[in-house]
């Protein structure tokens, strides 16, 4: 394990701050198999910050020992829709609210438009017509694979994170919401360019807390990883 991690510029969420699902995913890669990983602070960018492996787990810590993020091995236990076909997908996408004006950070790595491609992960859902479903078409840039060709684990979670958001208040104008807890499974990866089909769908709501999950789907329709998501309503 090493003795730190540090969160390059590039994987922001809001413009000076990880990626809630990047950071959640690097520590998923640290602790392995189903993983809940709970975000206590906004994770500073180009930043090192010490791994600690702890009786439950593994936490992130800041210069002042505060801990960003911490995680857990855990069970998930999702009933997961069947993905749309491609074209309703498309469609889906290109109904985006994240590529209308005036979009919440669009600047992050996920799912800001104004990211190129090869940069961001260029991840636009939007509603599923006839379903309470969002969904989101993804090719993995070449970019964001490991030594085996295989795209890191760390941004199939960051790719799970964003749409999860666009489900919490689906066919209503979300809230601003950051997200506070992800808990997440992956069975197999994705090769770059591999095309990808990713689904959300809203579970509930409490008070300032709103639940959702999202699913990674092959071109061929296997489940590659899935999640639960706890986002955090701001005042």
């Amino acid at each position: 394990m090493p003795d730190s991690v540090l969160i390059p510029k590039r994987f922001n969420g809001p413009p000076d701050s990880g990626h809630g699902g990047y950071v959640a995913g690097i520590i998923a890669e640290l602790v392995g198999g189903s993983v809940e990983v709970t975000l206590r602070k906004p994770p500073p960018l180009e930043v090192p910050l010490e791994v600690e492996r702890t009786p439950e787990g593994t936490a992130l810590k800041d210069a002042t020992g505060e801990v960003i993020a911490a995680g857990t091995r855990a069970s998930l236990d999702l009933d997961i829709p069947h993905p749309p076909e491609a074209v309703i997908v498309a469609r889906a996408r290109d109904a985006s609210p994240r590529l209308k004006p005036g979009a919440l950070f669009p600047t992050c790595v996920a799912c800001g438009p104004e990211r190129a491609s090869g940069d961001g992960l260029r991840i636009f859902a939007g509603p599923v017509e006839g379903r309470n479903l969002v969904a989101a078409p993804w090719a993995p840039d070449p970019s964001l694979v490991d030594d085996d060709g295989l795209v890191a684990e760390r941004f199939l979670w960051a790719a799970l994170d964003c749409p999860s958001y666009g489900a919490i208040d689906f066919g209503a104008k979300p809230p601003h919401a950051l997200l506070g807890r992800i808990c997440g499974s992956v069975s197999h990866s994705l090769r770059a360019n591999d095309e990808a089909t990713i689904i959300a769908w809203q579970l509930g709501a409490d008070g300032r807390k709103h639940y959702s999950a999202s699913a990674l789907f092959s071109r061929e329709g296997d489940l590659c990883a899935y999640a639960r998501a706890t986002w955090i309503e701001l005042r």
